[in-house]
């Protein structure tokens, strides 16, 4: 509870302290809950809108409690309206039975919008995660996760997404590797 607690007042501070836009959204499938959230700080660098910097938080509740905050910057590719690359670091924080997982691993992304610039914007993503074990803590000895997704503008503030994810998480102590969670998914975001 106080994990959600701190989430939550994170989101409202940067919203508070200049963050430009703010979209907070929710995911359910029959087997988990996943609140995401993200705020960009470009209004706080001196960028002429070129680079789009933004902070990111993850909550998800499957097996156990599931926190990612992170940090990562995406630019148009240099020649291209259309296609957009990311890259990153993040935290994450779990655990499996008595076992502690934390990991700060590197995360690459990519965006195409599908559609011309005068309609709603709809784009197809793919992000992968990764920790080697040099970039893990406490229990852990790796951890991998992708994601893919297609997202699409309804009205001005809400866009419509759906997609696939698998959290991989593994851990020292008997060789164990979790699938934290492995499954489709489809949700709602609010755009601020």
């Amino acid at each position: 509870m106080l994990k959600k607690i701190i989430a939550m007042l994170m989101i409202l501070n940067l919203y508070a302290f200049g963050a430009e836009k703010v979209a907070v959204g929710l995911n359910i499938n029959d087997t988990d809950l996943e609140v995401d959230a993200k705020a960009s700080l470009s209004v706080l660098t001196n960028s002429f809108g070129y680079d789009n910097y933004y902070f990111t938080i993850n909550w998800m509740n499957d097996k156990e409690s599931f926190v990612s905050p992170g940090f990562y910057v995406e630019n148009l590719l240099r020649g291209s309206s259309n296609f957009i690359f990311g890259f990153g670091i993040k935290s994450v924080f779990t655990k499996h039975e008595n076992l502690k997982f934390s990991a700060t691993p590197f995360m690459i992304s990519a965006k195409v919008r599908l559609i011309p610039r005068n309609f709603p914007p709809a784009y197809i993503s793919a992000n992968w995660i990764y920790a080697p074990s040099q970039l893990v803590f406490q229990d852990a000895k790796k951890y991998l996760e992708y994601r893919i997704e297609f997202n699409a503008r309804v009205i001005e503030n809400i866009e419509l997404y759906a997609g696939h994810r698998s959290l991989n998480t593994e851990y020292k102590a008997e060789d164990k590797d979790i699938l934290y969670n492995r499954s489709l998914y489809a949700g709602f975001r609010f755009l601020f």
